[in-house]
């Protein structure tokens, strides 16, 4: 179960910017969208809407990417991860500095919670 996702300088996202499924526990109504899943409560579902432009497609590409880093792609590619870097930050001039490319994704499988977070910057990963 996919929990928190964070993404930060990639793309549309400046600033970094977090998607979770934690519910709003001081609020007693809509109790029943909330999964108790051990001791931890998460939403049962929900959904990514906004204006065109606003990072819906981004936000699936850093998904995409994650699994495709940790799967597919070595991380002794020192080239390529330079080159992926310039091509995937946020490059907006109000941005200052090479900050590195952040995503951390945690989830949850059988009870046991994992995060996994990845920076790439100019000299590669982080």
């Amino acid at each position: 179960m996919l929990y928190r996702v964070i993404i930060g300088n990639y793309r549309s996202f400046g600033e970094e910017q977090e998607f979770n499924m934690f519910p709003n526990m001081r609020r007693d109504n809509f109790s029943h969208h909330i999964y108790h899943a051990e001791s931890l409560p998460v939403l049962k579902e929900t959904a990514i809407y906004g204006a065109n432009g606003s990072g819906k497609s981004n936000f699936v590409k850093a998904l995409a990417f994650i699994e495709r880093f940790s799967t597919e792609i070595s991380s002794h590619d020192k080239l390529w991860q330079k080159n992926w870097y310039l091509e995937n930050r946020f490059r907006l001039p109000v941005f200052e500095g090479n900050k590195p490319v952040g995503i951390l994704l945690e989830f949850g499988l059988e009870s046991v919670v994992f995060i996994y977070h990845v920076e790439i910057g100019e000299n590669g990963v982080a």
